[in-house]
């Protein structure tokens, strides 16, 4: 025990104050490097002080380092970005519902992207549709509401349909759909009862 007289572990350290306490390891020489593990008020640290990256090893190898810009790496030791993953035969992402038996609808795993104050604007939601099929849902803020713009589900995608019915969906009041050319601009689209096609290059 140090800075207590009944360590409860094998190595106890307390601050004898009442303060911070820390365990230093550092290397002295033209490369410092130092290593701290530390008890603060209301949370507990592992740091690497100064402008030095931290690697995390398991038999005898690097799995994992957090760089001195915060930019964490997993198969690789110069991560470009916030989290960067590496490995020979592709990197893999998993997400995963832990219920045995999850329910048709039960979400498998999402990716959001918010600004500053998590305010939600992009994302894509992943599904348990049954048991044969997966869906994928692509999410957006669309005039302030959160709203499903495309579903992939049974081989189909839906376009403002979250339950296609053939290989291309769509739905709307009045749903168009464009084709362009390096010369002509057609659109297809259903107004009340009736079909059109429209040249739109012609006007």
């Amino acid at each position: 025990g140090i800075g207590t007289s009944s360590p409860a572990t094998n190595l106890q350290i307390e601050s004898s104050t009442g303060g911070n306490a820390y365990l230093s390891v550092k290397r002295n020489n033209a490369t410092s490097t130092d290593l701290r593990i530390a008890a603060e008020n209301g949370n507990t640290a592992i740091a690497s002080v100064g402008a030095v990256p931290m690697a995390f090893y398991t038999n005898s190898a690097e799995r994992m380092r957090i760089d001195s810009a915060g930019n964490v790496g997993i198969g690789t030791s110069s991560p470009a970005y916030l989290l960067s993953l590496k490995d020979s035969d592709g990197a893999d992402l998993a997400f995963s519902n832990s219920t045995a038996s999850p329910s048709a609808g039960a979400y498998l795993g999402r990716i959001y992207a918010t600004d500053s104050s998590d305010n939600f604007f992009a994302g894509i939601n992943m599904f348990y549709h049954d048991a044969d099929d997966g869906e994928i849902r692509f999410r957006v803020k669309t005039a302030g509401a959160n709203a499903d713009v495309m579903t992939l589900v049974d081989g189909n995608v839906g376009i403002g349909e979250s339950n296609p019915q053939e290989l291309l969906h769509l739905t709307d009041t009045t749903p168009v759909f464009r084709m362009e050319g390096a010369s002509r601009t057609y659109q297809q689209y259903v107004s009340g009862t009736s079909f059109f096609i429209r040249d739109v290059t012609a006007g």
